[in-house]
């Protein structure tokens, strides 16, 4: 019974606190904190009324104009920033926009260097250069093929040439065996003669 009678009691002083705690912890309305127009309502509220008038404390209402120029110098301070901020910021896009622009130009540069080559002093693009290189190897082939055709065509003149010439030379040989077998023939018949002419 006891420690429900304490439990109760914690529990009461706990919600009192809480209560008290909302309270003070809620801003009252002042001319120290707030927005000007809290401000201002404050100001209102608290002046004293005289017949249609208001009648505000001078300290408040220069408490007030005080607060006020404050917020307008906050204010053109804010504005001023965000004016060179703004500046600053035109300043950084022309300044990318003219880096953009820069880096387009290279690229290009580049983009065109690497599909062209210098052929005798020339830039040419890369496809116009293998055509003039694959005309020149087909010249070249095709010469190649006609210079091995004419060589053919020689070897076999100068292989018929050779043959009829070992040919002729046989002939020749084989003629001046035989012109010479003959010369001995007749030299020995005349010989003979000769002999047959002494003798008789």
């Amino acid at each position: 019974m006891k420690i429900r009678a304490t439990l109760l009691l914690m529990a009461s002083v706990l919600f009192i606190n809480t209560g008290i705690a909302q309270e003070t912890e809620e801003e009252k309305p002042s001319l120290d904190n707030g927005t000007l127009k809290s401000q201002y309502d404050y100001l209102i509220e608290e002046s004293n009324d005289f017949q249609e008038y208001k009648v505000i404390k001078k300290v408040w209402v220069a408490k007030f104009e005080k607060n006020l120029n404050d917020s307008l110098e906050a204010f053109a301070q804010s504005k001023k920033e965000a004016q060179d901020l703004a500046k600053s910021q035109v300043q950084e896009i022309n300044q990318l926009k003219a880096q953009l622009a820069h880096t387009k130009d290279s690229l290009n540069t580049v983009n065109e260097e690497k599909n062209s080559i210098a052929l005798l002093g020339m830039p040419m693009e890369k496809s116009g250069y293998r055509t003039v290189m694959w005309s020149v190897i087909g010249v070249l082939v095709l010469l190649l093929l006609v210079f091995i055709f004419r060589f053919k065509s020689s070897n076999s003149a100068s292989s018929l040439a050779k043959s009829n010439l070992n040919d002729v030379e046989e002939e020749f040989a084989e003629y001046k065996k035989r012109s010479l077998e003959r010369e001995q023939k007749l030299r020995r018949e005349l010989q003979d003669e000769i002999n047959k002419q002494r003798g008789v």
